[in-house]
């Protein structure tokens, strides 16, 4: 090859390498602005007998009652709700057959609440209100309402759907016409959003357990993705017993559950209860109300010494100097200070709610998720992502710019990665999600050019050599930081 062809293919190779590099930062701004990415929680699951986030963590919420009110909380009270009192979900009684109205009449108020959900990382527990005309139901009325509200959020997978709140009068077993129209309404939904949770029954009183357990099993339903929900009224005086008896009752059918209303005369002693057992909850306490009157959920709950390691923040543990007893957590040897968020303390294992190794709720550093003041931070934590993340969403730093690597959504993927902007090293992007191709082109962006046949997929659908490497690495680099900025643009108010 003559030295005049040779620099044209190099000329034509670079120019390529900048078309490749600005498609890249494009793409990486599209996804930067898009409002769709990485828009919510995931989807939850049963695990230890109640419902459980998409972190492992229990579902704690507050009321948002828009079926005779309008609770639709401010983004203020969603900020304090979240971050200064342990909660992360909103249970939405949506509607009621007492207005005279068609289901659905209310959708605008619905999705302004399950949009602000979204945006904060919170999950929704949708039912159907009852207006005070509590131990009753209408089955045109309920038809209805999931023939609206089923289709309308069944890709949205932070919400789950409670089929109706307190259908009977007041505990099991239930008559003909209630138990068919739980049947009846569960095939409804699951016809229509075949992949969101449904909460079936929500027994006023959890009472007649035996009843209960034996007439859930009857209906027939796969219970693999649908729990039964219950309330704590009618049980004053017997609380631990009537909750063991009705736990176990359900438990021996392999059905799960989760309290949707505790009674607020008891609620000090059941949310003791449910925390010490593992269990979920939304508390009939407004949102608003949760995070303005300090009397109505923070006081009693800090006065009761009950803990618990929150999604956000390190409300209530965090404002204890060990934990809810003794020298740290409430279990282990560690609390906050000498372990819960951050060490081998915590509340239920070695570290963190229902964590594993000190992360409050998935992996093994940091308040949040992995990262935080463990193990974590931009090593092998990261702060809201669980595995091996970075500071932001893998342990390539920020976005992989500067680390080894990642985990899963940003930096350079699963494996190496390089260096990525810094040095393109070996191309920077051997990836498995974002990136794809594995090019181990080049020597970790060699400045001479190295004419290394050593090639592959760059992720780009281009071939690269030697040198040019580090450039390539660079534009992947910028998408990857991109995307990243997005992730994190999204998942703000979850920090």
């Amino acid at each position: 090859m003559s030295k005049k062809t040779e620099l044209r293919s190099c000329g034509n190779a670079f120019r390529m390498q900048q078309t490749i590099c600005k498609v890249a930062v494009g793409l990486g701004i599209l996804t930067a602005y898009s409002t769709d990415a990485w828009a919510t929680r995931g989807r939850v699951s049963i695990a230890n007998n109640t419902v459980v986030t998409d972190r492992g963590t229990l579902i704690r919420g507050g009321r948002v009652s828009l079926d005779i009110w309008d609770e639709t909380p401010s983004q203020s009270d969603i900020d304090t709700m979240k971050n200064e009192r342990g909660l992360n979900a909103f249970h939405i009684y949506a509607e009621y057959a007492g207005s005279g109205q068609s289901g659905g009449y209310n959708a605008s108020k619905v999705d302004k609440v399950v949009d602000l959900a979204d945006e904060n990382d919170l999950y929704v527990v949708l039912t159907i209100g009852c207006g005070g005309d509590n131990g009753s139901f209408n089955q045109n009325f309920v038809t209805q309402f999931w023939d609206f509200y089923a289709p309308r959020y069944k890709d949205r997978t932070h919400v789950v759907y409670e089929l109706m709140n307190e259908p009977q009068a007041w505990s099991a077993p239930y008559n003909s016409n209630t138990l068919s129209m739980e049947k009846n309404g569960y095939d409804q939904i699951r016809s229509l959003a075949p992949d969101t949770h449904i909460m079936m029954m929500s027994y006023s009183q959890p009472n007649n357990w035996d009843d209960a357990a034996n007439e859930c099993e009857g209906l027939g339903i796969d219970w693999s993705n649908a729990s039964v929900a219950f309330h704590t009224y009618g049980i004053d005086g017997r609380e631990q017993s009537t909750l063991n008896s009705f736990f176990s009752a359900l438990q021996g059918k392999g059905i799960a559950y989760t309290c949707t209303e505790p009674n607020l005369t008891l609620q000090e002693i059941t949310a003791g209860i449910f925390e010490d057992l593992g269990v979920s909850q939304t508390y009939f306490i407004s949102v608003h109300e949760i995070a303005t009157n300090d009397s109505s959920f923070a006081s009693w709950i800090l006065s009761n010494n009950i803990c618990w390691t929150p999604d956000f923040g390190t409300w209530p543990c965090g404002n204890a100097a060990g934990g809810a007893s003794g020298t740290g957590g409430d279990t282990g040897a560690g609390g906050t200070s000498q372990g819960g968020d951050t060490g081998a303390g915590g509340r239920m294992g070695r570290g963190g709610a229902q964590a594993d190794n000190g992360g409050a709720q998935t992996d093994s550093g940091g308040a949040q998720a992995a990262g935080g003041s463990g193990t974590g931070g931009s090593g092998t934590g990261g702060s809201t992502i669980p595995g091996n993340g970075g500071s932001n969403v893998n342990s390539g730093g920020v976005s992989g710019l500067t680390g080894s690597g990642g985990s899963t959504v940003g930096g350079s993927g699963v494996s190496s990665g390089g260096s990525g902007v810094v040095s393109g090293g070996s191309a920077g992007i051997a990836t498995t999600n974002l990136g794809g191709g594995t090019a181990t082109a080049g020597t970790a962006g060699d400045v001479s050019g190295t004419a290394d046949t050593s090639s592959s997929d760059s992720g780009c659908g281009c071939v690269v050599a030697g040198g040019d490497a580090r450039r390539l690495g660079g534009g992947v680099g910028a998408l990857l930081m991109l995307m990243g900025l997005a992730f994190t643009r999204r998942r703000k108010s979850a920090r």
